[in-house]
């Protein structure tokens, strides 16, 4: 199937509602910043960093493809993913696709009918 690339600015709108969709039930406690980019070889990708103001604060970075997330269900899955790795690195886990990952898909499986590829 041909990637459905959209704007930064549409993908934006479509990326806040997942967040809003997964956030009560993932629970974060840092912010999330967002990047898009035109990636080719992947969805979504998970990166933390220190942001340094008057403080050093640990945040979690999504950058989401603008190429391949071109309908709402491919958001859905590609920050539900992505907000599984910000909560495994919040609760002591490294962020990769191992027990953690594994329990925390089963819970969105569940509990939002959504499957999230690794």
């Amino acid at each position: 199937m041909k990637a459905k690339k959209v704007s930064s600015q549409k993908l934006m709108k479509m990326v806040q509602a997942s967040i809003r969709r997964f956030g009560e039930f993932i629970e974060l406690e840092r912010p999330i910043i967002l990047k898009f980019s035109n990636a080719k070889t992947y969805y979504g990708k998970y990166e933390t960093e220190l942001i340094v103001a008057d403080t050093v604060e640990f945040c979690h970075i999504i950058t989401v493809s603008c190429y391949h997330n071109g309908e709402q269900s491919i958001v859905d899955s590609t920050i539900a993913h992505e907000m599984v790795h910000a909560k495994q690195i919040e609760t002591g886990n490294e962020a990769d696709h191992g027990e953690s990952f594994q329990h925390w898909r089963e819970e969105i499986r569940a509990y939002f009918h959504l499957d999230i590829e690794e």
